[in-house]
């Protein structure tokens, strides 16, 4: 049996000029991450991240303690379907909002219009522009992980960084729920969580999902 082990990158840069780099807190949560891996002598025999800048930095975090861990390989269909900037401004549009009213809210209202958007983009009332509809994103998420487990060799450890949106996918195919059930996911999904997947033969299982056990409470965060 092997482990595919999918990590949520460290909290980003919501709300600022730019996204994708990880905030003070995201960088800490990484390195608690890498703490925890070497405290219970994790090894890992490859790791695959996103092509995004906060996913690179969240697993340079968690590999720092770790000798002799595989170099990071890029992965594209490891992205997220859209950046944040991207949703809030599909949320502007679906609420009738301004920019400059959507940034006025306070953050709980802006959280709440985002996973909003989401949730209409995974139940195709909401196109985000120049993105894959969600469709269309899952369909390569699943590609990829049916290339992984479908992988002949027994008891290998994956690591892989990435979003959110590519996390809820890969646990809706495993349980073989539809693409808008996706959204149950991404809304939960806390920054540097544990995801497990068991497979063999092709066949995946979920193990744990979400957990952040190896963080303390004051480190935890949800976007």
């Amino acid at each position: 049996m092997s482990l595919l082990l999918l990590m949520r990158h460290g909290q980003a840069q919501f709300g600022a000029a730019h996204y994708d780099a990880l905030s003070e807190l995201g960088e800490r949560q990484a390195d608690a991450t890498g703490q925890h891996f070497a405290r219970v002598g994790s090894e890992f025999d490859e790791v695959q991240i996103g092509p995004k800048r906060r996913h690179a930095a969240t697993a340079a975090g968690a590999l720092r303690e770790l000798a002799g861990a595989p170099t990071p390989i890029s992965v594209p269909q490891l992205d997220e379907f859209a950046e944040a900037d991207e949703i809030l401004h599909a949320a502007e549009q679906l609420c009738g909002l301004s920019p400059a009213e959507m940034s006025a809210l306070p953050r709980v209202e802006q959280l709440r219009h985002y996973d909003a958007t989401i949730a209409a983009w995974m139940e195709e009332r909401v196109h985000l522009e120049r993105r894959p509809t969600a469709a269309s994103f899952r369909a390569e998420v699943a590609g990829w992980l049916r290339e992984v487990v479908a992988r002949p060799v027994r008891s290998q450890r994956l690591l892989v960084v990435t979003s959110a949106g590519v996390i809820a996918a890969v646990v809706a195919e495993v349980l073989e729920l539809p693409v808008e059930r996706m959204s149950q996911f991404t809304r939960v999904l806390r920054n540097a969580s544990l995801t497990e997947i068991a497979f063999s033969a092709g066949r995946p299982s979920l193990v744990s999902f979400n957990s952040v056990t190896h963080l303390l409470p004051a480190l935890a965060s949800g976007i």
